[in-house]
């Protein structure tokens, strides 16, 4: 736990059903927000455990299908028992165009296109998006020199609790993007 704190712990498992994304927050008061942490472990035993992410109160990790994944909390041991601590779980499978090579086509620059960034992961070299959060990517090939309007809009639910943003890039690769533009909504 956090240096100087004796800590206890709760624990928790879960089995990924298919390969995906698992998402796990913990919510306490202001007060112990500090002094609280969850971690994700693999492995069979106590004595075989390996840290697979954390310690933090937020995490998103890439899981396995069939693996089992063993979530620590810890809250001070003074605090145990008098301030509630709830840890949320979600799990996903990733988006299909959760990296750049995987792009969904935009077949022509007409028309609506509805998506979601709910689970998706940051691809290995791709720069951190001004919200911090997670990207899909869309690929569109302009048939001819002219203006391209994009209108983004979050869902009433995501508009709560996230930032939007677009950008426009151009290169095949996360490492290789050049940023033309990016816009933030809040």
């Amino acid at each position: 736990g956090p240096a100087g704190i004796e800590t206890g712990s709760r624990w928790f498992s879960f089995t990924a059903p298919e390969n995906g994304v698992l998402h796990a927050e913990l919510e306490s008061w202001w007060s112990v927000a500090d002094r609280t942490s969850l971690t994700v472990f693999t492995g069979e035993s106590l004595a075989t455990l390996s840290p697979a992410g954390g310690p933090s109160l937020s995490l998103d990790r890439i899981v396995g299908k069939g693996v089992t994944y063993h979530i620590r909390v810890q809250t001070p041991n003074d605090l145990q028992d008098t301030i509630p601590v709830r840890l949320r779980v979600s799990y996903g499978v990733y988006p299909a165009n959760d990296n750049v090579a995987d792009a969904a086509i935009i077949p022509s620059a007409d028309g609506d296109l509805i998506g979601s960034n709910d689970f998706a992961t940051t691809e290995p070299g791709q720069a951190p998006n001004v919200s911090g959060e997670r990207a899909v990517w869309y690929r569109f090939t302009a048939p001819e020199a002219g203006a391209l309007v994009v209108n983004a809009r979050p869902t009433e639910e995501s508009a709560a609790r996230h930032f939007l943003q677009v950008g426009f890039a151009s290169g095949e690769t996360a490492q290789g993007l050049t940023w033309v533009e990016r816009q933030v909504r809040e």
